[in-house]
C-alpha cells in the first residue's frame, strides 16, 4: 500500500538535450522493504530512455530521508554526492542547476546540496538504520541532518541505458535472493 510517481522531463542543458527523471515514492511502514514496484518505475525508464537513446539522462532526486539514499547508494552505479570521493565540478554544477530549474531554495543558512522541500517522510524519529552499520546513512546523516525538518539532499545519479540497465539487474538479484530465502 503506497504510491509511486515517476516524471520524465526533457531538458536542454549547455545547449544538448538531457533528460531527467523525477520520482517519488511512499509506502506505509507495514509494506516497505517487501514490494517491487522499483523494477516496474526502472522498466519505464529504460523504455524512455531507449526512445531517447542519444541523450544524457539522470535521476535527480532531493532526497528526504537516509533509507532513500542508502537504497540508491547501493544500487546505482553513480551517485553524487557520495562518502567515497567529491563531487566532480560537473555534477555540482548539474545538482545546482536542476535545483535553481525546479525551485528548490536553499535552506537558512544557505546549503548548497540542502535545499527546502518542505515536506517530510512520517517517519523522522526514532532512526531505525544503523549509522554505524550503514556508511550510505551515516553520509546522508552528516550531509543533511535538517531532513526531519522538510529538507532534501540534493542528488544526481547518471541514468542512461547501461545504468538503468545494471541498477534493474542489481535490484532484481537482491530482492529476488530475499524472496527465496524468506520461504
Amino acid at each position: 500500500m503506497g504510491y509511486t510517481a515517476l516524471h520524465a522531463f526533457r531538458k536542454t542543458l549547455q545547449g544538448k538535450p538531457v533528460l531527467i527523471f523525477r520520482m517519488e515514492m511512499g509506502s506505509l511502514e507495514n509494506y516497505r522493504g517487501s514490494d517491487l514496484t522499483i523494477l516496474h518505475v526502472l522498466a519505464k525508464m529504460i523504455g524512455a530512455s531507449l526512445r531517447h537513446w542519444r541523450w544524457s539522462a539522470y535521476i535527480f532526486a532531493s532526497f528526504v530521508h537516509p533509507s532513500s539514499y542508502a537504497l540508491a547508494a547501493r544500487y546505482c552505479p553513480i551517485v553524487w554526492p557520495n562518502r567515497n570521493q567529491p563531487t566532480p565540478g560537473a555534477y555540482e554544477r548539474l545538482l545546482q542547476a536542476l535545483a535553481d530549474d525546479f525551485q528548490l531554495a536553499p535552506v537558512n543558512p544557505p546549503s548548497p546540496r540542502v535545499r527546502q522541500v518542505s515536506w517530510i517522510t512520517r517517519e523522522t524519529t526514532p532512526l531505525v538504520w544503523d549509522p554505524q552499520r550503514n556508511p550510505h546513512v551515516a553520509y546522508f546523516l552528516e550531509a543533511n541532518p535538517g531532513y526531519g525538518q522538510g529538507q532534501g539532499l540534493l542528488t544526481v545519479i547518471r541514468a542512461r541505458l547501461p545504468d538503468l540497465l545494471l541498477i534493474f539487474v542489481r535490484f532484481a538479484y537482491v530482492r529476488g535472493r530475499r524472496l527465496l530465502r524468506s520461504r
